[in-house]
Order: C-alpha cells, then sequence, then structure tokens
C-alpha cells in the first residue's frame, strides 16, 4: 500500500465510522432502556421481564448482547465528542 492508497484507506474507514454511527444513533434511546432495566432490578419494563434470570438460554443471550449495546452507545459517545472537538478546532482556524 503506498501513502495515497493509505490516505483513502482512512477516509473510507472515517465513512464508514460514520455510517456506523447514523445507523446505530436511532437506537440509542432503545439501548439506554434495555441498560436501566437491566441495571435495576425494581425497574423491568417491555425489555427485561423477570423471567430472563429464570431462563439460562435468555440470560446467556443477554450476557452476549450487553457489552455489544455497551459498545454501541460509547461509538456513539466517542464519535459526538470527536465531532465537536473538530468543529471547535476548524472555528480557531476558520477566518
Amino acid at each position: 500500500m503506498n501513502r495515497q492508497e493509505a490516505r483513502e484507506a482512512l477516509i473510507e474507514l472515517g465513512h464508514a465510522i460514520g455510517v456506523a454511527v447514523m445507523i446505530l444513533r436511532p437506537h440509542k434511546e432503545l439501548i439506554e432502556q434495555f441498560k436501566k432495566e437491566r441495571r435495576d432490578m425494581d425497574a423491568f419494563g417491555c425489555f427485561v421481564d423477570p423471567t430472563l434470570w429464570l431462563n439460562q438460554e435468555r440470560r446467556a443471550t443477554e450476557a452476549v448482547m450487553a457489552p455489544l449495546y455497551d459498545a454501541a452507545l460509547k461509538l456513539i459517545e466517542t464519535h459526538d465528542q470527536q465531532m465537536d472537538a473538530a468543529k471547535t478546532a476548524l472555528a480557531k482556524v476558520k477566518p
């Protein structure tokens, strides 16, 4: 890979990350509600049913998905922070 190909690959990667955030963002509230119900045993609602803890398969599925939900929220948060930082930096150099 030469310098130009590497530059193009990084640009493409940036676009892919942006698209991922666009796809995940509409689900942010859903993930947050799921996490709230999971965290607070008294806040069970439509996402986390008390029977979840009685069914081994459901517990195993939740254990696999919960870290992915956390990662999705972290990606959105990090993306937004970096976009804000970039806007601030650009505002300082624009006339």
